[in-house]
């Protein structure tokens, strides 16, 4: 170790990531044929080294030439470096920090780290959360059926928050900017039989919904009041009239974009736009579509919504991609018999 920093580990492959696209590469990876619900993992052996490491954060992925660390088992001069540290109990900093040389980095970091914000006044008030795992705890310790939970956007997060408001029976006013009927809501593109709960939403929010949901097509948020208790001020964008309604909670769900602060430029130049920022929906990664190969990157993988792909059900098609091309490379660089 040096400077409290470990000496450099050598690795087939390096995933960057702990959500279900990381967890299931990995599975595949291990020759396991994976699903996952957040819960337990089947596989003992997985679950236990996520244990044993509760916490990490990768700070910088970048190409080096072996021998700058001192690497000597490699055929291929350029490999890839990843640093980072440990966190340990509570997500006190560790002093060890770590570092791996591979000839693989699979980014799977997702891409709702950094959550959009409305920017009106009075959203940093306690009762207006931004982030969908905050606002799910919200959700199921709502004790408050007096007044509705605000939930504003109109995509699938936004959506997600609705059924499980409703599944607990609390009273939801539903904001959003288009009308129910624009082509680019994402409603337009799912195939009704695969996914019959979003559909179901999709109508609720054409009609004038009932007692527990009245969705608010065409409209936007003014500000946010606390005194003398919270409130909403919300523009009807079709009349230009404002009313202000008192609600218990606000779950803002606009988008998200993902942290990527380890790469370089933080992978601009990695997009479908190079120089632009990463953005899942209008600019992801670019990626070969058969290998999830970064296409101005040898060795650099990607998955999930940094490539485009927001749907859990259908992310084990990217992992399968990938561990296929891993292990193409692997007999390629075989020796022979």
């Amino acid at each position: 170790m040096v400077n409290g920093e470990e000496e450099p580990v050598y690795k087939d492959v390096v995933i960057v990531g702990n959500g279900p696209s990381a967890i299931c590469l990995s599975y595949l990876l291990s020759g396991w044929s994976p699903t996952y619900n957040g819960g337990v993992l089947a596989d003992s052996f997985l679950q236990q080294r996520l244990q044993e490491h509760p916490g990490a954060r990768v700070t910088s992925v970048r190409r080096v030439d072996v021998d700058e660390e001192s690497g000597e088992r490699s055929q291929e001069r350029s490999q890839w470096l990843v640093r980072g540290m440990r966190f340990g109990e509570g997500g006190s900093q560790d002093e060890r920090r770590f570092r791996f040389i591979t000839p693989h980095v699979v980014l799977a970091t997702g891409a709702s780290d950094m959550p959009r914000k409305l920017n009106v006044e009075g959203e940093g008030a306690s009762f207006v959360l931004h982030n969908s795992t905050d606002i799910e705890h919200r959700l199921h310790s709502y004790s408050n059926t007096r007044h509705p939970v605000l939930i504003v956007g109109a995509g699938l997060s936004a959506a997600d928050m609705v059924l499980l408001a409703r599944a607990r029976e609390i009273p939801v006013i539903h904001c959003f900017r288009r009308s129910a009927d624009d082509r680019s809501l994402v409603f337009h593109e799912l195939p009704p039989s695969a996914y019959p709960e979003y559909v179901a939403i999709h109508d609720m929010m054409r009609r004038r919904g009932d007692a527990m949901y009245t969705p608010l097509p065409r409209h936007e948020v003014v500000r946010f009041d606390t005194s003398p208790e919270p409130s909403v001020t919300l523009l009807d964008l079709a009349s230009g009239q404002q009313r202000q309604i008192r609600i218990a909670m606000a779950a803002v769900l606009v988008g998200s974009g993902p942290r990527l602060s380890y790469l370089a430029n933080e992978g601009k130049h990695l997009a479908v736009r190079p120089g632009h920022p990463v953005d899942s929906k209008h600019n992801p990664i670019d990626v070969d579509p058969f290998t999830c190969e970064c296409r101005r990157e040898r060795g650099l993988y990607a998955l999930g919504p940094l490539i485009g792909d927001h749907f859990v059900r259908f992310l084990r098609g990217g992992a399968l991609a990938i561990t296929s091309s891993l292990w193409r490379n692997k007999l390629a660089n075989s020796p022979a018999d």
